[in-house]
């Protein structure tokens, strides 16, 4: 018809998958005509997808057919429920009118598409073959990827020996672990600044996360439990880590 052959867009033999053949064929296909008559979500969410790849689609209906709101501005053609041979007649002229002009047009890198003044990325479906060493070392290295940046986040080491979160250096002194991004100078200055606390070590840097020993000088539990509490939040606002600590080696 109009010089072009008629395809369904499940059909193919590239893919055994027909979901992932539909959707390959309404990107590549050099146009499409779609009928919404029944407005079936199937055939709505394809048209969708085709409108986004900006290229030649004409959609058609049965005069019975209310236009969805959301393509009510879409030129579309009608044709009779009742396929009246004349009336069907006039509806295919105008159909292959409409093929051969979409498809100049596009050639000539002239067509307006329905989406042309909107901003859409798309990336077409492509079809691409792994061996299943590749498929296994891609994932352990993803997992690898992943595993370091869990690493670095929550500034632990993961083949060392730490040590608990507090320890009782003296009567009235404990010392409490911190691992926290960012300035060092900055961060100590912040704990220092809160109420009850006595000292700031800074035991070790790796990268953008360093690890401190602060210490609160209270002797009530009450008073230990309150400043820690206090310093756990701004650990937490400071994007740190309470309690684990990489030990020097």
């Amino acid at each position: 018809m109009a010089g072009f052959n008629p395809q369904n867009v499940w059909e193919g033999a590239a893919n055994d998958r027909i979901s992932e053949r539909i959707v390959a064929n309404i990107f590549e296909l050099p146009i499409v005509v779609a009928d919404i008559s029944d407005q079936n979500p199937n055939v709505m969410l394809e048209l969708g997808l085709r409108l986004s790849s900006k290229k030649p689609t004409i959609v058609i209906a049965n005069d019975d057919c209310t236009i969805p709101f959301d393509i009510k501005d879409f030129h579309a053609i009608f044709y009779p429920p009742d396929m009246n041979m004349l009336r069907m007649e006039v509806f295919f002229e105008k159909l292959q009118k409409l093929l051969q002009e979409k498809f100049r047009l596009h050639q000539k890198k002239e067509y307006q598409s329905f989406l042309s003044g909107v901003v859409v990325d798309v990336i077409s479906p492509s079809h691409r073959q792994m061996s299943i060493e590749d498929a296994v070392l891609k994932q352990l290295n993803e997992i690898s990827i992943r595993l370091n940046a869990m690493e670095k986040h929550a500034g632990t080491i993961v083949d060392r020996p730490q040590p608990t979160g507090t320890r009782l250096i003296s009567s009235s002194r404990t010392k409490h672990y911190f691992t926290i991004p960012g300035d060092d100078d900055a961060v100590a200055k912040a704990f220092l600044d809160l109420d009850g606390v006595v000292s700031v070590e800074l035991l070790e840097r790796r990268g953008s996360v360093s690890s401190f020993a602060v210490v609160i000088g209270k002797k009530s539990p009450v008073e230990i439990d309150s400043v820690k509490v206090e310093m756990d939040r701004l650990c937490f606002k400071l994007g740190g880590t309470a309690g684990i600590v990489p030990k020097a080696s």
